[in-house]
């Protein structure tokens, strides 16, 4: 199989980021793996840095590439931006600034990662920001696009401990072999 697909990845060193990384350069269809980082990271494989230390809506602005695929994995959580209107600058703000980027340079396929219960009508702030980026996807037009809605985050993330998330996944063991 030819590699012929490039691909950027956006929020490359969190947990979903850097296995995705790690798929796409194992993958014989991509010739081209971008990640866009704010720090240093050294990744296994083929994969290009794009350091921007300050990233923001506005510097997305200003970015440009030519890729075929935008992979948006960007997410914090409350505590770690240490108050909501800071989670919103990133979970909301951010990541509707990389859709409106791949609707300006015409990509051909833009992944999101949401979280399961994203809904607008939520009780939890978390659930509304996440069902407002899907909403500003789903009226982009990039013609197409993909949703993913992780449940609990298995991989563990450097210096961090999420307690709900080590629950989930103790209550969810005896249920991994169900396809």
């Amino acid at each position: 199989m030819t590699k012929s697909k490039s691909a950027i990845v956006f929020g490359a060193t969190g947990a979903c980021g850097r296995d995705l990384i790690n798929e796409l350069v194992s993958d014989a269809r991509y010739h081209r793996v971008i990640a866009v980082v704010r720090r240093d990271v050294v990744f296994e494989g083929q994969v290009e840095t794009i350091r921007i230390p300050n990233l923001s809506a506005q510097s997305l602005a200003e970015f440009d590439v030519s890729v075929d695929s935008m992979f948006c994995c960007l997410g914090t959580t409350i505590k770690q931006a240490g108050s909501q209107r800071a989670f919103r600058e990133v979970d909301e703000h951010l990541v509707n600034a990389t859709i409106d980027l791949a609707e300006r340079i015409k990509v051909q396929h833009f992944h999101l990662i949401s979280a399961a219960g994203a809904n607008a009508s939520s009780m939890f702030f978390y659930s509304r920001i996440k069902a407002k980026t899907e909403a500003h996807l789903k009226n982009s037009n990039i013609l197409k696009w993909t949703i993913y809605r992780p449940s609990v985050l298995k991989r563990k993330i450097e210096g961090e401990f999420r307690l709900a998330e080590r629950i989930g996944e103790w209550l969810m063991a005896p249920f991994q072999w169900i396809p």
